[in-house]
């Protein structure tokens, strides 16, 4: 068989399961979060053939195909958050970067489960042992890293999914260029592409379900950097304004915004010490 139909084999198999995966955008309640529930109907009887003809040329692969498929397809149990957190965009980025920085352990291991004659498709499932923790990722309760969980699981079986075609179909000294060459590029891009989508708040699952992805306001007003001044202060901070210029100020600004008509008054008194008053 050649590199061509190889690619174009391995090309069919990723549009089928984004073709397969796509389902209609859920509604929206009140409050516009996502109505998400677990056990909606979904027909699988596209999959269930396509996974048997599969069978007919290599069952190994048919099994991968069918958990690619179920990953992409899983829902939570639970309705779950789909506010993005920066706490959830750093847990996501950690998961891709993670497969991306473990392919230097991975694929040592699985070249040597190869050469111990294992099946191409056991051996690449050797390495997901590292990343077993991957799967404790979808008890969270936010579905952005949900989402990006089950990205994760579905590059992975893709990598593992190529690499078995791979050498199903050529020798180890046949194959390991072909695997350079696609397996890399699933490495390398895939990775890199599902990064870029963290850094821009994006998650291609989400999207592709119809999942609205929010993303807090980070132009708000933060707390005041100094606290304001409370009575029985006001003595004490005068006597020592030369030294405490800037604190003074900002405090005194504080206690005029947010206390009572009396500080307020006190503040005003600081604040003029501080040349920070008009005179008219």
């Amino acid at each position: 068989m050649s590199l061509t139909t190889l690619l174009c084999i391995l090309a069919s198999f990723v549009l089928i399961v984004v073709a397969l995966v796509r389902k209609p955008a859920p509604k929206a309640d009140r409050a516009g979060d996502l109505n998400i529930r677990a056990g909606k109907k979904r027909n699988w009887i596209l999959p269930i053939i396509i996974a048997i003809v599969l069978s007919f040329w290599n069952m190994y692969i048919a099994f991968l195909y069918f958990a690619i498929v179920w990953i992409l397809r899983l829902d939570p149990k639970e309705q779950l958050s789909n506010v993005v957190t920066e706490d959830d965009k750093k847990t996501s980025a950690t998961n891709h970067q993670w497969l991306r920085n473990s392919a230097f352990i991975t694929i040592p291991v699985f070249f040597v489960a190869l050469l111990f004659d294992n099946p191409p498709v056991v051996a690449a499932l050797v390495p997901f042992i590292f990343h077993i923790p991957l799967i404790n990722r979808l008890k969270t309760k936010s579905l952005y890293v949900y989402r990006h969980t089950q990205q994760s699981l579905m590059l992975l079986l893709l990598r593992a999914a190529s690499a078995s075609i791979i050498f199903s179909i050529f020798y180890l000294d046949e194959g390991f260029w072909p695997f350079v060459l696609i397996n890399g590029s699933l490495w390398l891009f895939g990775t890199n592409w599902e990064i870029s989508q963290v850094r821009r708040n994006d998650c291609w699952l989400m999207r592709r379900r119809g999942e609205a992805i929010v993303v807090p306001d980070t132009h708000t007003v933060k707390p005041p950097s100094e606290p304001p001044l409370k009575e029985g202060e006001f003595d004490g901070l005068l006597r020592s304004l030369p030294d405490l210029g800037h604190t003074a100020r900002q405090r005194a600004l504080n206690a005029f915004r947010t206390s009572t008509p009396e500080i307020r008054i006190k503040a005003v008194r600081i604040l003029t010490e501080l040349g920070e008053v008009e005179k008219f």
